[in-house]
């Protein structure tokens, strides 16, 4: 990447309908609807900014690296729960906020903390690009 930085900023809000709900039922089938505002973009070209970013991703991607080599025992140990690597180490607790929490106490300068929810149950995923 040369000597800039794409940001992207998205709102979304839930969209409600006349019958004073944010769910459709469809066939059956249950969906829930979201509309988005405008995305905007923008180019940071400040050079201590990029910085900044760049060393964000580092650590974040040093923590995925720490769960992808983890990551069959953590989800079969860990169902059901919410998990936040800060710092190479797991943080495990029953909310997301909890989580980060326990990762920020512990690696407060980690900003490159990751955080996942274990499903309760392994299920079949299909995965098209």
């Amino acid at each position: 990447m040369s000597g800039t930085l794409a940001r992207i900023r998205s709102n979304f809000f839930a969209k409600s309908y006349p019958s004073g709900g944010f769910v459709r039922y469809l066939g059956g089938r249950i969906m829930i609807v979201a509309k988005q505002d405008a995305i905007a973009m923008e180019e940071v070209t400040d050079p201590v900014e990029i910085v900044r970013a760049r060393r964000q991703r580092e650590r974040f991607q040093r923590n995925s690296a720490w769960l992808q080599g983890r990551v069959a025992e953590i989800y079969s140990r860990y169902r059901g729960k919410f998990i936040c690597v800060a710092g190479q180490e797991l943080f495990v607790a029953d909310t997301p906020r909890a989580a980060i929490d326990l990762a920020k106490t512990a690696h407060p300068d980690d900003d490159g903390r990751l955080i996942r929810h274990v499903p309760r149950t392994r299920l079949a995923r299909i995965y098209a690009h």
